[in-house]
């Protein structure tokens, strides 16, 4: 007993490759949004640990007139100073 003819047999083989391409991009799909859910979970879960002040390694406040200042050749224009 056939339920199905050799056309209509085609015509299902054929819709059935489609809808497995069509499965695989939706199934892709959502691999692909649960892994950046997981890492935005993972690096919210992470980043209290990250940015935590570590007083110990905090450098001093440095004012202006302590720190060095270039070199007067340096900030001359060549062209402009020899004229």
């Amino acid at each position: 007993m056939k339920f199905l003819s050799g056309r209509q047999l085609r015509s299902v083989k054929v819709t059935s490759v489609r809808w497995q391409r069509r499965a695989m991009f939706l199934m892709g799909g959502i691999a692909v949004g649960a892994a950046a859910v997981a890492l935005a979970e993972l690096a919210d879960w992470a980043a209290p640990t990250a940015t935590a002040p570590n007083t110990a390694r905090t450098p001093p406040a440095i004012s202006a007139a302590a720190m060095p200042q270039p070199a007067a050749s340096l900030t001359a224009h060549p062209r402009k100073s020899a004229a």
